[in-house]
């Protein structure tokens, strides 16, 4: 059996509205595969959390880490710029290393 997790961002709706987009991601994993991703992320999340200061439950929503938004905002955690884009850069870079997920991505351009 496979694990999905999707999410979405953009506006579903059709026609003009707050986004000329909208796209869904799935990241996939066989269930025997899951003990050691699951692991493999809190490994990186612990890392990240002691090189960042930052704490260890803090969501990764890539608009706040690419737009210093909330956690990631100078003011909250006291990261620079340059910061969030190397933590992002050493996220996706961990991520793209776990040979045991798959990524699905559905992009649509509404217009």
């Amino acid at each position: 059996m496979y694990l999905l997790y999707a999410d979405e961002s953009g506006d579903p709706g059709v026609g003009p509205g707050p986004t000329k987009f909208f796209v869904v991601t799935g990241v996939i994993v066989h269930e025997s595969d899951w003990n050691e991703v699951f692991q493999r992320i809190m490994e990186i999340r612990r890392l990240l959390s002691i090189t960042y200061g930052l704490p260890q439950r803090v969501p990764w929503h890539a608009t706040d880490i690419v737009n210093q938004h909330g956690p990631f905002h100078k003011s909250q955690n006291g990261l620079e710029p340059a910061d969030c884009f190397e933590f992002y850069k050493e996220l996706l870079t961990y991520l793209a290393e776990l040979h045991q997920i798959r990524v699905l991505n559905v992009f649509i351009r509404k217009d």
